[in-house]
């Protein structure tokens, strides 16, 4: 049997698109559940990768009746198909539900302990603009005013760091240091006016005075005019399992600087009062990426952007007037996703979704001899595409693709029904006047005892065309189990 793994991989990326142009319609068609209808993403994640496999294997017939070009052979069509139903929940409901709610809750929350104990790869932002900075006592970014000197700071790892270190004897002393960063638009190295950043630092405090606190301020423009106060605390030190020298880290999550800003903003760093603080690993963070994901973008068009007043520009995604052009390809290429903050994230996620999936192949593999051949397990999965493809068995020459499964009166007296049926009950989506043929059920609605109806709150008796088509490929001893 001759297989290639690049056709394998090549045609598994082809599938994967089209049973993601296949979501995105039934999106578009059918509403989202939040509207109250059936999102093929999250209810029927198998549906969409049969479509993209019938059309691929459709391809595969055709190219093999006219010009006797074998396309994939039966076991490439195997492996394409699971690949894509392998792919569909990842990058539905596995991505949406699950990887982006887990990983931006603790930044977008504002929980930075927890910020702290996550690996910075597992969510999407921006580089960090001060990395380094406060280690350093003197440079054109950094400037100090009252008494701020620095000092080596011993870690737990056995660095051995240059922090700041604001300390005072009098209740109305006032010390700050101030990061001085460039805004300029297009810049990685900059701050990108008009989107949202995260700015935090790992503080610790040592013998505040009740009055006294220390606090962290946002500037912006030749001027220093004051945006917002990031932080204003006088909790001291308190060493735990994760921070072993004592340090807390606080900030605030979202700043956005306005589009008029000129030139540079100015985070200061400082304390009020007597006392003694240190500060160290400053960040500063876009974190636009996750904002796009949650909230989307506005699109406008390219010929309509220059109407926009520059205040309300931020956050607008330009579309360009002629999409069959070198920016117009580039705008549908990209999907106009900030790849750059997100190809960490998806290198971990994917690196760790690769190695799950190789031990679950693996362990398939050791007991492929005791679930095929002493236990005879159905695999009812497994049934359909063989039910179409036919098996090893099967040795028709001139229809090596139409198996007797696509001869077979019986499916497609019950495709006949099912496809009538599914398509009454979408008719009935658009047009109320339609009857509704959804045969759900509240089973304590026909039940007189009381107690056997709390008990049965919420029970209900549902047919789903899925589960009975799947219904139709497992042993009788097993049909119970679809019973949930």
């Amino acid at each position: 049997m001759n297989v290639s793994i690049a056709r394998i991989i090549a045609f598994s990326l082809l599938s994967i698109l089209l049973i993601g142009v296949f979501i995105e319609l039934g999106g578009v068609f059918m509403g989202t559940v939040s509207e109250g209808a059936r999102e093929l993403g999250s209810s029927a994640l198998a549906i969409p990768v049969f479509w993209a496999f019938l059309a691929l294997l459709f391809l595969c017939v055709v190219l093999k009746a006219l010009v006797r070009l074998e396309l994939l052979t039966r076991a490439e069509l195997l492996c394409v198909l699971f690949a894509g139903l392998m792919a569909s929940p990842i990058m539905t409901v596995g991505f949406w539900r699950f990887i982006v709610p887990v990983v931006v809750s603790y930044p977008r929350a504002e929980n930075f302990e927890g910020l702290d104990a996550v690996n910075p790869n597992l969510w999407p932002h921006g580089k960090n603009l001060t990395e380094g900075l406060l280690s350093q006592s003197a440079g054109p970014m950094v400037d100090t005013r009252g008494g701020i000197h620095w000092e080596p700071l011993s870690l737990s790892d056995g660095r051995i760091e240059q922090a700041p270190v604001i300390e005072h004897a009098e209740e109305t002393a006032d010390s700050h240091l101030r990061v001085r960063l460039p805004a300029e638009h297009g810049r990685e190295d900059a701050v990108i006016l008009g989107q949202r950043y995260l700015i935090s630092v790992l503080v610790r405090a040592e013998g505040l005075s009740p009055e006294s606190y220390y606090y962290c301020r946002v500037y912006y423009g030749p001027e220093a005019r004051l945006l917002q106060d990031v932080f204003t605390s006088s909790e001291e030190a308190e060493v735990t399992f994760q921070q072993k020298e004592g340090f807390r880290r606080v900030g605030v999550y979202g700043v956005v600087f306005p589009i008029l800003a000129e030139e540079f903003v100015i985070l200061e760093l400082g304390l009020k009062g007597a006392g003694r603080v240190i500060f160290r690993d400053l960040q500063f963070m876009n974190v636009e990426a996750i904002e796009n994901a949650y909230r989307g973008r506005t699109v406008i068009r390219e010929r309509d952007a220059a109407n926009v007043p520059v205040q309300e520009r931020a956050g607008l995604l330009v579309e360009p007037d002629n999409l069959i052009s070198f920016s117009g390809m580039h705008y549908l290429l990209t999907a106009y996703i900030p790849w750059r903050d997100w190809l960490r994230p998806m290198t971990t996620w994917g690196a760790f979704l690769v190695l799950i999936l190789t031990a679950t192949f693996s362990m398939a593999v050791i007991m492929r001899r005791e679930w095929i051949d002493n236990q005879r397990l159905p695999l009812p999965f497994a049934q359909i595409p063989l039910f179409f493809l036919g098996n090893k068995k099967e040795e028709s020459a001139g229809n090596r693709y139409l198996s007797e499964g696509w001869r077979n009166g019986f499916m497609w007296a019950g495709f006949a029904v099912t496809f009538i049926w599914c398509l009454l009950r979408g008719a009935h989506d658009i047009n109320a006047a339609i009857p509704n043929l959804d045969i759900n059920l509240r089973i304590n609605a026909y039940i007189n005892n009381p107690y056997l109806q709390r008990m049965l709150a919420g029970v209900n008796l549902e047919v789903l065309a899925l589960y009975l088509g799947l219904a139709m490929f497992l042993e009788l001893n097993v049909l119970m189990s679809l019973l949930v």
